[in-house]
Order: C-alpha cells, then structure tokens, then sequence
C-alpha cells in the first residue's frame, strides 16, 4: 500500500497506477512461480488441514477465475496467501495472472491517487493541522471518491456473477450450495 501511494506521490495519474499496477501483478506472479518452483511441496506439507486454506480450495473448486477476483476485491485475504495458496493448488499461471492484473486495477488507482491527493494535503500544510484532517482531505477529494466508486463497482462484479451462476446450479461460486457450508 505504502508503495503505490509513493508512486501516487512522485507520478502523475495515469502513470502512477500504470506503474503501481505492473509492479505489482509482476510480484504478485514471481511469488506464485516461487512458490510453485521452489517451496511448492515444503510449503504444502505444512498447510495441508489448515481451515483457511482448505476454505480457499473450496472456493478455488468453484470456479478459479472469479474466486481469485472475489478474494482480491474484497481484501479479506492477504496478498501473500493468495499468491501462496494459489500456487500450491495448481492454479494454472495464465488463470492467477489474468485474474490478479484484472483485480489490482481498482487499487493501483486509489492508492497512487491516495498518494497524490496526500502530496496536493501537504504541500498546503500547516502547523494548525491535525493528523485526522490530513488524511480527511486526501481521503474524501473528488478524486479519491470516485476512486471509491470505482471500487465499490468492481466489487459487485464477482458477486453479481456468483448470483447468475446460482441461480443456473445449486449453489454459487462463492458461496456454494447449503451442503456446503
């Protein structure tokens, strides 16, 4: 997060989350290959019955693709895990990459505008400002509330796609069918 304010902060939009988003899909995918290539049956050994990754493969069953944008969007899991866990269930490399580019766009633009918007709040600075203030006018700009919306539509896209897909089976992807839970 620090970092794609960082960028927000040196970079113009739409350079900033040109660069926030390719920085990070590119990591988010030499975690996955790393972790496939080289920690990939270590790894596995020791999370093999842990419920959090065994809940991750279920929703990984369901349907790969829209699983991996639902656990993006809704930040509930850390970047590292989806990486990680990714990897050791044999998400296949074009399924992980093309999800996790499509799903880091709505972050690259809020945190490197979050940052832009923080540069604009300190420059104008001064020592009658408190902390709350500062990060009241970087958070709720016009840029950053569309950068909110943006977001709040993108995380109905997995949700509206899970409701379709059950509405046509039992149970969706993403939460499954009653057996299930």
């Amino acid at each position: 997060v620090s970092t794609q304010s960082t960028w927000g902060f040196l970079f113009s939009q739409p350079y900033a989350a040109l660069y926030a988003w390719a920085g990070c899909g590119t990591g988010a995918t030499m975690c996955f290959v790393f972790v496939r290539t080289v920690l990939g049956d270590c790894c596995l050994k020791r999370v093999s019955g842990n419920m959090y990754f065994d809940k991750f493969r279920k929703g990984l069953e369901r349907n790969q693709f829209l699983y991996l944008l639902y656990i993006r969007y809704m930040l509930v899991c850390p970047f590292w895990f989806v990486n990680s866990c990714s990897a050791l269930l044999n998400v296949p490399l074009s399924t992980f990459a093309s999800a996790t580019y499509i799903a880091i766009i709505p972050g690259s633009f809020i945190y490197t505008t979050l940052g832009s918007q923080m540069g604009l709040v300190l420059a104008q600075y001064d020592d009658s400002l408190s902390v709350w203030s500062l990060l009241q006018a970087s958070m709720f700009s016009s840029e950053m509330l569309l950068c909110w919306g943006l977001l709040l539509f993108c995380v109905t896209i997995p949700l509206v796609a899970n409701k379709v897909v059950s509405d046509k089976s039992e149970g969706g992807i993403i939460t499954g069918s009653k057996k299930d839970r």
